[in-house]
């Protein structure tokens, strides 16, 4: 996932790393869901 591997970007700054991990959590259980 796009998501993932941006938040897996060290360069970015922690608040990003945060919400990027945040955003593709909520992309898996919108997933888990939807099946």
């Amino acid at each position: 996932m796009v998501t993932l591997g941006y938040a897996n970007i060290p360069s970015v700054s922690p608040v990003k790393r945060h919400f990027g991990r945040e955003l593709s959590t909520m992309v898996m259980s919108t997933l888990q869901d939807a099946t």
